[in-house]
Order: structure tokens, then C-alpha cells, then sequence
């Protein structure tokens, strides 16, 4: 909640998605805490993503150990590309022609 706090007052009014590194997803599925409605456990990644306007959890493996960043899913914050298709491309060497793989 306090992320989200901190986004609003930096003018960010959300929706937003959750990205968590791989070690912190680990503790999100292991806080467990007792749902007084349905009386069944439920684990901290299950309540992040009941809170208004926090549209998913995504576990990133680029991220660094201990980070977590709430990211307001606007294109003025964020913008998915998509970039140049896997392509194969013929490079010289010293023994001749080699063949790679490129993509972005």
C-alpha cells in the first residue's frame, strides 16, 4: 500500500502491475493469513491482487534480488515493442561463413 501511496503523490493514478524478483515471489506465496469470509488461507500474492487498481503480480527473473517496482501500465510509463523478429544472419570469419541467431 505504501507504493501505491507513493505513486499517486508522484501523479501516477494507476492501473498498475506489480513486478516482483523471483526471490520475493517466494515469500508472496508463503505469507499465508486467514480470510475472515471464506475462512480459508490466503497467500499475500492472492491479496496484492484484490487491492483497487493493482491489475497483476508479474514475477520478473531480469529483475535484481530484493526489488519489487509498481509500474502505473500507461504509455507514458511504460511501453511494450515489439522488435526485430528472430533473424538469421550470416557473418565472415576467420574459418569461413557462421550463421547466428538475432532478435531484440
Amino acid at each position: 500500500m505504501e507504493l501505491k501511496k507513493i505513486s499517486i503523490k508522484d501523479k501516477h493514478f494507476g492501473k498498475w502491475i506489480l513486478f516482483v524478483s523471483q526471490d520475493i515471489e517466494n515469500r508472496l506465496d508463503e505469507d499465508y493469513a486467514l480470510d475472515a469470509n471464506t475462512k480459508a488461507y490466503v497467500p499475500l500474492m492472492d491479496r496484492i491482487k484484490k487491492i483497487n487498481s493493482i491489475l497483476d503480480v508479474v514475477v520478473s527473473d531480469f529483475l535484481p534480488n530484493k526489488t519489487v517496482a509498481l509500474v502505473q501500465m500507461t504509455n507514458d510509463t511504460i511501453e511494450l515493442i515489439k522488435g526485430l523478429e528472430l533473424t538469421i544472419v550470416q557473418l565472415m570469419n576467420a574459418g569461413g561463413l557462421n550463421f547466428e541467431m538475432l532478435c531484440l
